[in-house]
């Protein structure tokens, strides 16, 4: 889903200070809350006195540790935005500085801040917080920019960023900051509950519902709403744990096949006899396609037992079913032409070629937009090219991807640069990547046109450098690729061609020698390279791929919050250079389609 503009922090920016925090030792009542019961790390991280805006008496408190000159904390800022706004009623943020010391502009933009919020109060802290993040200008001169541009008294705002009249509230949040355990940011606390780096929306979301149900389930026992954020901090832990004694955070039960646990029935929706022997309780997504698989075995089962089952209906919707559609969609809207699908497992995040995962967002995505849908069969490079190939095989799309060669796949210099993951396997996916080749013989190569060509589905010819223009170039030769066909040259992966102009230009060179009129030719820069490639081929008559799939930034030093957001600035690149970007129905007449109509999904 494209991030929420920035304004929107402004827009749910408008209550005023809250009351001071309750003492976790005054006016509680002497009753047991359920925060010390639940399986996950929970610090005590004080919210008093700090700039806050939302619920003045909240179910959840998320105290956030920003830096202002930190891209995470940028990407992140619409993230927090948008939880506040879907919940105005029941979250109060809280916000504390952590300007870190290789950041030269952090600290005094943080006192710029705070000046803000003593000329303005809270509200005014976070209208220049908004501006600060919108921005990013944040040099001495601009600091007093932006507080003329909100109204603030400027010369008591730069007698104030002279004299570091601020600097003393700073360093107390700095010094909260070590003892809770926030090294890096941003680092978020919901309830006490550590989230570390700009998590996904959805991630925060899980954590946020989770700590919502154990704030009603205190609210049952006894503990004033008004209360909540004192009490759960009453039964968390001064400091973090060591990292060998931390519990997970997110735990799973681990289910023991030889035991009956008690599943209460409740009012869940219901189909079969009240007085049946067996009872089913299903926890289910509708949009998950593992559970549709589940569901028509468990039809099949009461079609042979009528009178014996009953089936009880619990709802599970998983986050990333809601996000993953209207990203799409997003991206589409933006003025994408070909939108290009990967699919994940629900539950370990890994890629998957299973054809079921592709269904549960296909059809939607069709019926929803009329751009050309192109699926993957890159999959991962530890899968046979037979499961690679499932989804093209069975839903056969009006496009495919498909790598021209066997290559060396160098990921592993992003662990220079990243140090966060939402999974643990993606560390060690990219470390593994010093030792992996992605394999696609002349066979592999072969196989996968044949079963294209057999349902009508055409290609994105990814090639990563010369010999793969001469791989495609053979089998255009031997009638497996008919003209036209889409040339798409990748920039800048280690083990590939790099992305200097004169590779991009090297590469046009050789496929018009080799191809002439008969393709289509489009760039894939990695990395930094994104946009600077973009612009090159756009220049020399070519189009473009962007996406989050190749680069996760949208300029220097500043990560991309969606694809829709780089789509757009590949559109305005494109349009700046006196271009226009096809229609789908357009596309689908240059590389000869054979249109939506005729794809089995």
């Amino acid at each position: 889903m494209a991030a929420l503009p920035m304004m929107a922090l402004s827009l749910i920016a408008c209550g005023s200070a809250p009351p001071p925090e309750a003492s976790p030792t005054a006016t509680l009542p002497d009753v047991r809350g359920p925060w010390a019961d639940y399986p996950a790390e929970r610090i005590r991280v004080s919210a008093e006195d700090a700039p806050a805006l939302g619920a003045e008496a909240p179910l959840v408190t998320l105290v956030l540790f920003t830096d202002f000159e930190c891209p995470y904390c940028r990407r992140f800022a619409p993230t927090v935005a948008r939880l506040a706004a879907e919940h105005p009623d029941e979250i109060r943020l809280a916000f504390r500085h952590l300007p870190l010391p290789f950041h030269e502009r952090a600290l005094l933009a943080a006192e710029a801040a705070m000046e803000a919020r003593a000329q303005g109060g809270d509200e005014m802290f976070w209208r220049y917080h908004d501006r600060l993040f919108e921005t990013n200008a944040l040099a001495p001169d601009d600091l007093l920019a932006h507080a003329e541009a909100l109204g603030l008294d400027v010369a008591r705002f730069r007698i104030a960023l002279r004299g570091h009249v601020h600097s003393d509230a700073i360093e107390d949040d700095l010094d909260l900051a070590d003892r809770v355990g926030a090294r890096g940011t941003p680092s978020a606390y919901l309830n006490g509950r550590p989230l570390r780096g700009a998590v996904p929306f959805q991630e925060l979301e899980a954590v946020f519902e989770e700590e919502r149900a154990l704030a009603l389930t205190a609210m049952q026992r006894g503990v004033p709403r008004e209360l909540l954020y004192a009490a759960a901090m009453r039964e968390a832990s001064d400091r973090p744990a060591p990292e060998r004694d931390r519990p997970p955070a997110r735990p799973r039960r681990q289910l023991d096949e030889g035991v009956i646990y008690a599943v209460p029935a409740g009012d869940a929706p219901q189909i079969g006899p009240d007085d049946a022997p067996v009872t089913i309780v299903m926890f289910s997504d509708f949009q998950c396609p593992f559970c549709s698989r589940a569901l028509s075995t468990i039809d099949e089962l009461r079609a042979r037992h009528p009178d014996r089952i009953r089936l009880l209906y619990r709802h599970n919707p998983l986050p990333f079913h809601r996000d993953a559609l209207p990203a799409a969609l997003a991206a589409a809207e933006a003025g994408a032409t070909i939108l290009h699908l990967h699919a994940r497992d629900p539950e370990t995040g890994k890629p998957t070629q299973d054809p079921d995962a592709f269904r549960a967002f296909l059809p939607q995505l069709k019926q929803a937009t009329g751009a050309v849908l192109n699926l993957t069969t890159g999959g991962s490079p530890h899968m046979t090219v037979a499961e690679r190939m499932r989804p093209a095989a069975e839903l056969k799309p009006e496009v495919a991807s498909l790598n021209m060669g066997s290559m060396n796949f160098g990921l592993y210099p992003m662990l220079n640069r990243f140090t966060e993951f939402k999974h643990e396997w993606e560390r060690q996916h990219l470390e593994n990547s010093r030792d992996l080749v992605f394999k696609n013989t002349f066979a592999d190569i072969q196989h996968i046109l044949e079963v294209g060509n057999a349902n009508g589905t055409r290609f994105e010819f990814e090639c990563y450098d010369t010999s793969h223009l001469y791989n495609l170039a053979h089998f255009v030769d031997r009638g497996l690729v008919k003209a036209p066909f889409l040339v798409q040259t990748v920039f800048g992966l280690l083990g590939g061609i790099g992305a200097h102009p004169e590779d991009v230009a090297h590469m046009k060179r050789t496929a018009d020698r080799l191809f002439g009129d008969d393709y289509v030719w489009s760039v894939l820069g990695a990395g930094r390279n994104q946009m600077n490639v973009a612009a090159q081929a756009a220049a020399q008559g070519g189009n473009v791929r962007v996406g989050l799939e190749d680069s996760l930034w949208i300029s220097k030093g500043k990560l991309a919050e969606s694809n829709a957001d780089q789509v757009r600035k590949a559109r305005l690149l494109l349009e700046g250079l006196g271009l226009e970007v096809a229609t789908p129905d357009e596309a689908r007449g240059m590389l000869d389609l054979k249109g939506a109509d005729n794809v089995a999904f």
